[in-house]
């Protein structure tokens, strides 16, 4: 009785009101924005109203925000807090106290997110060749995509990440627009535009514009293992981009598991769509796949078109094991179950293609069971579905669920006696107090939403008992909370979709249950959560139009439309007038992607402000989703929240409150990259022509026909058709009030689809893009299209093919002509005929002998006559380069200039040919340019990429190419001009060169522990030299990847050094280091000593604990070693000796100073220094007094390095000036020196004084005259100023240049670095290499031969033998390097297959035109490649073998590489291109036959 009584009695107080508050707010907040907390108070005192007062505090306890806000007993409301623009990095804090009817003070940490704007880039194109025109597009959008005018700087960058052009926008427009022009010879590869923190990549590189497209599809697309199904069919269609079939050959490769060639399979598609089905038996290569998993056939499809091109594409054929496939739909299935809801679980039951079974495997129900993991007896609920023929889906509702705390889903299908099963899934109850849930879900299907749709909901509760009152939603999307309401539990909800949701959003719904437990008296908030993902979030779209549209023939005007208008069609508001931005390019030119807004690519920067799960919580449609709640099924998932807490920290709130909220730590997801934003079908070229590109693009038109039903009237008279841009349309209109605008534009000559886009934008208003792009086919029903190579060469003789189309009614005899040019002569005749078949093509070739260098005009006409005798002609020109016969050489000169005082500085510079004269250099072949920046690392870092390079090779040359990286970060970081972007790149490479030193060089054991080699433990021992030198390269790289490099890891490095100490502080090397020289002048005995001292004290500055007695051993040692006479014979020693004692911090300054500058002035007594050292040649002008004949050893610049890092360490910067200038003087053409160690020694001085020298300038300021002396012309002015120190500036001087003047005026002080670059052709040497760009020649050279030898191995294809023969007496033994670079109209046949011809080579890699042989070290050995013949050409120049020391590159021979090729047919009738080789296999089999006859006649 007394419990009983207890018991009521503590129900009643526990029943009794309970007052409390629910806050959630972001996790994060953005300056200038309001940041919305979402408060619901209940109970309050006496049904008083409660005021909140909302606080954003910094780490300082400073107020950044601050509101206000009161609310009545059981009301919900929005408190937002207004956030000051201007807002510092530092930890914050939400603060929210009460007062009222209800006093509480409760606070949680937010984060500051920087984003407040987004920047927007458009080009034209993604790609670009020389000469050619960037056209680039910068806009600033809020968080609401309203334009905003704000000034901005803007910079593009080469590959290099050398700035060449700044812009200012100064915010006068809401878009800035302007161009940026491509010199002749541009740096080939991945370029930037950088507008601040963004940035948008394009790419600089020779191509040629895709034709055709080429795509393909298999049926089936899987075949089961011991099935007696073994054939497929691969439907293969190839259309033109103006929208006809292709006609050609197909060729169909096929690949076993093992990615090995199987079979070929030869057809040809006949069809005018260019359609072909082949069926392939695939008997083979079904019995080599392996029984126990599934595995894939691959089938390339190749093309090849009348005109020769040929693209291709890849498809796959499964090979499986099991005919059903049968799995949960993990985007409609939820993995965490709440207590008193249904289950719904969903299957997907298909066949390997994910097509429905059919009625032979549904003899069988499908089976869904639903078993609990814990209790007794487990009995299974279970439900049968029986399936219908076309089912893919089933999907059943567990009802009445048991409370338990998991539950296990199966699904079993049986068929023909075989189980399948669906993984299973385990479920997770929704962790609660008691039993109180809630289930949000969509009310319908409403498949993808727009603005101005209307969306419906329903709450589901276990027991509306369970819940005071209605419940609560709120939408969070765009990093805030936008909007909230009340629902009523298991009723309808509608809400309005409106653009504050895009592009996702998430809708939130929570409750506070009155539910009485055991386990506690605090009533708790339960919350659940639906995605809401939304297509075409702009409140404006821009549609664009065409008349005459379809078809539309070359050379005439059409009328273009863009109209701007309401996402919302129901919105009456007038849509005002806006100016509107267009672009129209080249489909061919879309298949390298593009960098155009679309709506795709608004909505994925819009998502840029989803709240970050990092910060607390955040949502992406995938890892977080439960796909049964989203209006768009997201990706694939991890498991659902399985708490409130969790649930909402994943949205991204945060929660204060004084009811209780269930936490279960969530897991930690990774989130994948965003889907491609725009995609067409990109057309593969066929190996060797990917970049085997002409300079002008191919995409011919037509002038002069009168038939087809095509739009624009028919020109009275034919026009030439040299008119083919890439880029068609670059514009911008306004339009009228009702936001439309026309205007005409005449189409190009180019036979091609060509995309229209658009976006637009009005004051104070959305920014509005094109949805739909609009495709306009220029087309003409008779042209001729023209096939030529990236480029040949002078005198050259080459087959140029010219293709006539036929789209007439009917046959056409047509005639071709070629026009004569001074530029060319034509071998064979200028006018062919042939006869063209109704919607067909056929060709004639031209052979032509080029007789200039540069761009030359190929004319061709081609003209028929109708049945009613109505002429039809078609006229095209197009441009083809081409380039000097022989090889390329680089010379380069630089020289930095600090002005002196009177601010002057003239200096003339003759461009040095040697050995060769004028009369060997190929005429029209000179190319010459001045570089000029105002950065004294400026070149070094416009050749970054040949410093700054992904690590490889071994344990030397891994670390080779890992500390230039290290180098370039120090010196940017102190200049401040570090980039994100550099950072990234050079964060990834220097983690790579650590972890695959410290993995694959270190070893673990022993005396050697901690010590590195070249070859790890398969070495004898360590090596002290090299140990040091990691150990000082990583101390400083851990300031750059701190949570990379492993400080035990540096510790057992130092013990290793100074276990190869000796007792009076002299280091010694037990081990060996492949390549010596790259240890210099420091590999043994005391300068070994003094170079480990050296790396100790830098890796002592880096924070690397080094043993103070042990170290204090070695710097008496080299303190004695200064004072001895050794150093005062010894320049080296000198050098790196006074760099370590200026490293010595415990000495004092001046004494260092003293003994610093005594050691300095030692080098220069020591045989003279080398920055004093007077030229040796006297064929060398006065005025190039500063060119040194021969050029200083690896040595010399390795102790000009030391002695700069001296100064610059006592603080002696002024006197390392005329070092420094020394020093940049002997830097080549990529901004290293003559080896690899001094490379790695000079970039570190250089920095250093850099670094110092930027820092200490007063305003720099100089103009730079350049002027030719002979021939003379006008000066032309670059100026160097504060605001473009960095950029690289670049002044083209006439070919013929032999002589330049240099002058420089400014303030003083100012520094100007200056190279002359001068790039000229000669005849491949024959088996000895032509000096480096000093114009001298190594010795060694004279010691390593090359010998090639070619020979045809079937019509078309040759093979290509380079060899190699070392001589005694070479003073080399490592890495060498053959590169062939291939004649006219040759590519490698098969990567692959030449990779296996060489073994002994370390890699084999492709660069366009040349072929890069890797081999360990000089020996005699043979390389052999298969090179195929694309293009004909006779007459052919010899290409180059060339081969060189890896890591001493002035050691290299040279052979050129002939071709013996077969000549082209040449009479009126060839057609084909395949003439000579049927000629000539014809000849063969009547010489074969003649001589069986002769046989028979001696045996009669």
């Amino acid at each position: 009785m007394g419990l009983t009584l207890y018991l009521a009695l503590l129900v009643t107080v526990l029943g009794q009101a309970y007052s409390s508050y629910v806050a959630l707010a972001p996790s994060e907040f953005h300056p200038g924005w309001k940041y919305a907390v979402q408060l619901t108070v209940t109970d309050t005192k006496g049904q008083a109203d409660v005021t909140v007062n909302g606080n954003i505090f910094n780490s300082d306890k400073t107020s950044v925000g601050a509101s206000s806000i009161t609310l009545s007993n059981g009301e919900t409301k929005k408190l937002e807090i207004q956030i000051g623009a201007n807002i510092a990095l530092s930890s914050y804090t939400l603060q929210l106290d009460g007062t009222g009817g209800l006093t509480f003070s409760n606070s949680t940490p937010i984060q500051l997110a920087p984003l407040t704007h987004l920047t927007f880039i458009q080009t034209d194109k993604k790609m670009y060749k020389a000469s050619q025109l960037i056209r680039f597009r910068v806009m600033i959008v809020d968080k609401d995509l309203i334009p905003q005018k704000m000034a901005k700087n803007i910079t593009i960058e080469n590959p290099a990440g050398s700035v060449l052009a700044k812009f200012h926008a100064n915010g006068s427009k809401a878009v800035y627009e302007n161009t940026y022009q491509l010199t002749e010879f541009p740096d080939l590869g991945q370029w930037k535009i950088k507008v601040d923190d963004d940035q948008l990549e394009f790419k600089v590189d020779e191509y040629v514009l895709p034709k055709f497209e080429v795509t393909a599809d298999v049926t089936p697309g899987y075949l089961l293992k011991g099935s007696e199904q073994n054939k497929i069919t691969v439907g293969v269609t190839a259309k033109y981009l103006y929208g006809k079939g292709v006609r050609g050959d197909i060729k169909l490769t096929v690949m076993d598991v093992n990615g090995k060639l199987s079979q070929t399979i030869d057809n040809m598609i006949t069809d005018p769509s260019g359609m072909k089905n082949v069926e392939i038996d695939l008997t083979k290569e079904l019995t080599a796949t392996p029984d126990y998993y599934d595995s894939n056939l691959e089938i390339k499809v190749e093309v090849t078109d009348e005109t020769q091109r040929t693209y291709e594409t890849t498809v796959s054929v499964r090979v499986v094991e099991k005919p059903v496939k049968i799995e949960f739909d993990q985007t409609r299935t939820e993995t965490v179950f709440r207590p008193g809801m249904p289950i719904k679980a969903v299957v997907k039951i298909t066949d390997p293609d994910n097509k429905a079974l059919g009625s032979t495997f549904l003899e069988n129900p499908l089976v869904f069971s639903l078993v609990e993991n814990r209790g007794t007896g487990r009995t299974p609920m279970t439900h049968n579905i029986r399936l219908t023929a076309a089912q893919t889906v089933a999907e059943y509702t567990f009802e009445n669920i048991p409370l338990s705390e998991s539950f296990t889903l199966q699904a079993t299908l049986t068929v023909n006696g075989k189980t399948y099963n669906a993984p299973v899934l385990n479920l997770q109850k929704y962790e609660t107090l008691g039993n109180a849930t809630l289930d949000a879900r969509w009310t319908a299907d409403n498949g993808m939403l727009t603005v101005g749709n209307q969306v419906g909901f329903r709450v589901d509760v276990s027991d509306p008992s369970h819940f005071q009152g209605p419940l609560t939603y709120m939408i969070v999307s765009r990093g805030n909370i936008q909007m909230f309401g009340s629902v009523m539990p298991d009723q309808n909800k509608n809400i309005q979709v409106t653009t504050d949701m895009c592009p996702q959003g998430r809708l939130v719904v929570y409750g506070i249950t009155s539910v009485v437990t055991s386990v506690s008296a605090v009533p708790e908030v339960i919350a659940d959560s639906l995605e809401l993902t939304l297509e075409h979030c702009q409140d404006k779209k821009v549609t664009p139009s065409a008349s005459p549209s379809g078809e539309v023939r070359t050379g005439t005007n059409t009328t273009l439309t863009m109209q701007v208008a309401w996402t919302d069609t129901t919105k009456a508001d007038p849509i005002g007038m806006h100016d509107v931005y267009m672009l129209a390019v080249d489909k061919g030119i879309l298949s390298e992607g593009h960098n155009d807004f679309t709506p795709e690519k608004v909505e994925e920067e819009l998502k840029r402000f989803n709240l970050d799960s990092s910060s607390g919580g955040g949502f992406e449609p995938g890892p977080f989703g439960r796909a049964k709640r989203s209006i768009m099924p997201p990706m694939p998932m991890g498991r659902d929240p399985q708490s409130t807490g969790e649930l909402l920290k994943e949205v991204g709130l945060e929660t204060m409150s004084d009811l209780h909220i269930a936490r279960i730590p969530i897991a930690i997801w990774f989130k994948e990259d965003s889907p491609v934003l725009f995609n067409l079908p990109a057309p593969v070229p066929k190996d060797g022509q990917a970049n085997a590109i002409p300079e002008f693009a191919d995409a011919s038109a037509n002038a002069g026909s009168a038939g087809g039903a095509l739009g624009g009237a028919p020109p009275k008279q034919v026009t030439v058709r040299k008119d083919f841009p890439e880029t068609w349309i670059w514009k911008t209109a306004q339009t009228d009030d009702s936001g439309s605008v026309s205007f005409v534009e005449k189409l190009p000559d180019s036979i091609t689809s060509w995309v229209i886009s658009t976006f637009a934008v009005r004051d104070n208003s959305e920014l509005g893009v094109t949805a739909q792009l609009l495709e306009l086919n220029a087309f003409n029903p008779f042209f001729v299209s023209l096939n030529l190579p990236y480029s040949i060469r002078r005198t050259e003789k080459f087959e140029l093919r010219a293709t006539v189309f036929n789209y007439e009614s009917g046959d056409l005899e047509t005639t071709v002509t070629l026009a004569e040019s001074n530029d060319y002569t034509i071998s064979g005749g200028s006018v062919k005929t042939t006869m063209v078949k109704a919607n067909n093509a056929d060709s004639v070739t031209f052979m032509i002998i080029a007789s200039t260098v540069g761009v030359i005009n190929l004319k061709v006409t081609a003209t028929a006559q109708r049945a009613n005798n109505l002429p039809i002609t078609d006229v095209v020109e197009r441009k083809l380069i081409v380039k000097p016969e022989g090889v390329e050489r680089m010379r380069a000169i630089t020289f930095p200039v600090f002005l002196s005082n009177d601010g002057m500085y003239n200096q003339n510079v003759t461009l040095d040919f040697s050995p060769w004269t004028l009369a060997d250099v190929v005429q029209d072949s000179r190319r010459v340019a001045v570089k000029i920046t105002g950065d004294m690392m400026g070149n070094a870092l416009e050749g970054i990429d040949d410093l700054v390079q992904i690590p490889t090779g071994c344990g030397e040359q891994n670390m080779i190419t890992t500390v230039p990286n290290i180098y370039a970060w120090a010196y940017l970081d102190a200049v401040d001009e570090l980039s994100d972007d550099f950072k990234v790149k050079a964060s990834e490479y220097m983690k790579l060169g650590y972890t695959k030193e410290t993995q694959q060089y270190r070893w673990m054991t022993g005396q050697n522990k901690g010590g590195y080699s070249a070859f790890g433990t398969s070495d004898q021992a360590a090596s002290t030299w090299l140990t040091a030198f990691v150990l000082k390269s990583f101390a400083q790289a851990k300031n750059y990847i701190s949570d990379t490099v492993d400080l035990d890891i540096l510790d057992m490095a130092v013990e290793f050094l100074f276990r190869r100490q000796n007792p009076d502080g002299l280091f010694f090397e037990q081990g060996r280091v492949i390549h010596d020289d790259m240890q210099g002048g420091t590999g043994a005995g005391d300068a070994l000593s003094v170079y480990i001292l050296i790396c100790m004290l830098e890796a002592k500055d880096y924070g690397v604990e080094i043993d103070e007695t042990k170290l204090s051993s070695a710097i008496e040692y080299v303190k004695a070693l200064s004072n001895g006479q050794q150093v005062k014979q010894r320049q080296f020693l000198a050098a790196i000796t006074a760099y370590a004692l200026a490293l010595d911090k415990q000495e004092n300054p001046e004494t260092k100073k003293g003994k610093v500058m005594q050691l300095i002035r030692d080098v220069n007594e020591n045989g003279g220094a080398p920055w004093r050292k007077q030229k040796e040649s006297t064929t060398v002008k006065p005025e190039d007094s500063y060119y040194y004949h021969p050029p200083p050893g690896p040595s010399d610049i390795e102790v000009t390095a030391y002695c700069i890092l001296a100064y610059t360490a006592i603080g002696e910067v002024a006197e390392g000036r005329p070092l420094i200038l020394w020093l940049q003087k002997q830097q080549n053409s990529n901004g290293g020196f003559r080896s690899t160690q001094d490379t790695v020694m000079a970039l570190q001085a250089i920095s250093k004084y850099a670094a110092n020298f930027s820092r200490g300038s007063a305003d720099p300021r100089a103009n730079v005259d350049v002027t030719t002396l002979d021939p003379v012309s006008s000066p032309k002015r670059i100026s160097v100023d504060r605001t473009n120190t960095k950029l690289l500036q670049r002044v083209e001087l006439p070919d013929e240049t032999n002589k330049v003047n240099i002058k420089v005026s400014g303030t003083p002080d100012s520094l100007a670095v200056i190279k002359v670059v001068w790039n000229f052709y000669t005849a491949p040497e024959t088996g000895e290499m032509p000096p480096s760009e000093t114009g001298t020649v190594d010795p060694n050279s004279r010691k390593l031969k090359v010998t090639t030898e070619s020979k045809m191995v079937r019509p078309g294809f040759h093979n290509v033998k380079a060899c190699v023969k070392p001589e005694e007496g070479l003073e080399y033994d490592n890495m060498m390097v053959m590169t062939l670079d291939m004649p006219s109209g040759f590519q490698p046949e098969d990567l692959q297959v030449a990779k296996k011809q060489n073994p002994s080579v370390v890699r084999l890699e492709q660069d366009k035109q040349q072929l890069h042989f890797y081999m360990s070290q000089p020996r005699e050995e043979c390389m052999n490649v298969v090179m195929e013949q694309t293009v004909m050409v006779e007459n052919l120049k010899p290409g180059s073998a060339a081969l060189y020391a890896y890591y001493k590159p002035d050691i290299k021979s040279e052979a050129p590489i002939q071709l013996a090729v077969m000549a082209p047919c040449q009479g009126p009738n060839c057609d084909t291109g395949h003439a000579s080789s049927q000629a000539a296999l014809s000849r063969l089999l009547l010489a074969a036959c003649l001589c069986l006859l002769i046989s028979l006649c001696l045996a009669l």
